[in-house]
């Protein structure tokens, strides 16, 4: 599926759309019913089986969590609370709010099941009343980390990613040096907090180039991501991409003492992976030190693009630093319309 579609595909789905996948009917038995929400009593094989929130997280990750090991041993009230869940009615089908991981842990018998479960289920008008009413569990609860909003923002997109790096959620922080030119955690005092559903809904069709590539982790710190998905969408020459490539399968070359740009870029990665202990206790020194990294990847691609005949196609030293603000406010000029402060 393209990236195209996949824009075309959520701008519906954000209207009026309800998900695809929703049962028509809803399951279990009404308990009570009132004017905004119904209680309703169905089996846990009954819940398994509705469909999951657009947004949802990654269910097998959370699953692996201290709290629900212990919840095997629960008792009393602790134990009856385990078994009421939420939900929406959605155009007459019944979705899950919460309750996916209890869901999952029964389906795998890693969790006893109970006998009945209780939900309440709440009336939604349409999918952007369904998508705030998760966004407001997540509140209440302080659950989901940026790493979980970035895996639910990929599932409500229709993506699935095919690389551990993108799969893992850990591009949050590459988002917010994109749009905010910042890490995540350093708020801009004019922006609201970031909306990393936002940010992946803009920036998906880039995000979906990075995947492609496979990206190693261990080589592709949030400050070369940063400058992939900077590039990706403002060059849009396959020699970017090219550029990328190499640096992923450590393909940098040096000439009689000086490096080229995809080996400047392998340098500047190393250092920081020798400074990482430096860093350990101390986040701030360690998230900048992305954001420059991001402008000298940058500058690298320039020289990358001139060729091997430029003046700065082969250096004996580092690779100068680029304003990463420049660049940002051109992908905030080219991929957000309008004034919007949680982006």
């Amino acid at each position: 599926m393209s990236a195209n579609m996949l824009t075309k595909k959520q701008t519906r789905l954000n209207k009026t759309t309800p998900p695809s996948g929703g049962a028509k009917d809803v399951p279990g038995k009404l308990v009570a019913d009132n004017e905004s929400f119904v209680l309703l009593e169905m089996t846990a094989e009954e819940w398994i089986g509705v469909p999951g929130h657009p947004r949802q997280r990654d269910t097998a990750h959370h699953a692996k969590a201290r709290h629900w090991l212990d919840a095997e041993l629960a008792e009393g009230a602790a134990k009856s609370h385990l078994h009421h869940v939420t939900g929406a009615i959605l155009d007459g089908g019944l979705y899950k709010v919460d309750g996916h991981t209890r869901a999952y842990l029964w389906e795998t018998g890693k969790l006893p099941k109970p006998d009945c479960v209780f939900v309440t289920a709440y009336r939604v008008q349409d999918t952007q009343e369904l998508l705030d009413l998760y966004k407001v569990k997540d509140v209440a609860t302080a659950a989901d980390t940026p790493r979980d909003q970035v895996v639910g923002a990929l599932r409500e997109q229709g993506y699935t990613p095919e690389s551990r790096f993108v799969a893992s959620g850990l591009i949050a922080t590459v988002l917010h040096i994109v749009l905010r030119g910042v890490p995540l955690g350093m708020r801009h005092q004019k922006l609201r907090q970031f909306d990393i559903y936002k940010a992946v809904a803009v920036m998906l069709p880039e995000i979906i180039m990075l995947d492609q590539l496979n990206p190693k982790p261990v080589i592709f710190k949030s400050g070369v991501a940063s400058a992939a998905l900077i590039l990706f969408a403002l060059e849009k020459q396959p020699a970017v991409i090219e550029f990328f490539q190499r640096i992923n399968l450590k393909q940098g070359e040096k000439r009689g003492g000086k490096m080229d740009p995809v080996e400047s870029v392998l340098s500047e990665i190393e250092k920081l992976s020798l400074l990482k202990g430096r860093y350990k206790h101390n986040y701030l020194p360690s998230a900048l030190a992305q954001v420059e990294l991001c402008g000298r990847c940058i500058r690298a691609s320039q020289n990358w693009l001139a060729g091997p005949s430029s003046d700065d196609y082969w250096r004996s030293y580092r690779p100068a630093y680029v304003d990463v603000m420049e660049y940002v406010k051109r992908i905030r000029s080219v991929k957000i319309f309008g004034d919007d402060d949680t982006l």
